[in-house]
């Protein structure tokens, strides 16, 4: 008999297993945990990278979380729809603890008030909003630039005092430079 007409959907495979769907989304967010990884354990170092490093980092991760959204999305029904159950290969009786994880459908508290505190903190955003993004990053790095003013550093390898303050030429620049990255002037 031809296999072709088992096929329940084009990425259903006739034992009803949604191999497509469960593999790209299992790609996704193991791309995602491990950069989340990495960026936590260069934070986690005494001297955290260069600012640069971390927002490519986390542009990185953004995009590595909105590819998994977006996969997540296409293959919603598929996924909502899919039963999980143990082959009869599982020890059951010896593995009871991890079978129930496993194949728990509610969930538990903590990760209930998680997801009610993401929503909250979205829920006064609008995606894209580019002008606001950038108004919160001149904010950001003039105040940044505020608390650092008037410091003087030593650069241990030159031994030269090395002054810290900004002018406001550099934070017009600033401006000018998020202006144009965040509206696309």
């Amino acid at each position: 008999m031809d296999d072709s007409a088992h096929v329940i959907a084009p990425h259903v495979t006739s034992a009803g297993i949604p191999t497509q769907a469960l593999d790209a989304a299992r790609l996704r967010l193991a791309q995602l945990a491990q950069s989340l990884r990495r960026l936590r354990d260069e934070l986690a170092q005494p001297r955290p990278p260069a600012a640069h490093t971390l927002n490519a980092q986390l542009a990185v991760a953004q995009a590595q979380l909105a590819s998994a959204a977006a996969t997540l999305q296409h293959f919603r029904s598929t996924l909502r729809s899919a039963v999980a159950y143990p082959s009869s290969s599982f020890p059951t009786t010896s593995q009871e603890a991890l079978l129930l994880a496993l194949l728990r459908t509610k969930r538990t508290p903590e990760v209930d008030a998680a997801l009610a505190r993401a929503i909250d903190a979205g829920s006064d955003t609008t995606p894209h909003d580019d002008a606001r993004d950038g108004r919160w990053a001149v904010q950001a790095v003039a105040a940044a630039r505020a608390l650092h003013d008037d410091e003087e550093e030593e650069d241990p390898r030159m031994a030269v005092p090395v002054r810290t303050r900004t002018t406001t030429s550099d934070r017009a620049a600033a401006e000018q430079v998020l202006g144009f990255c965040f509206s696309g002037v």
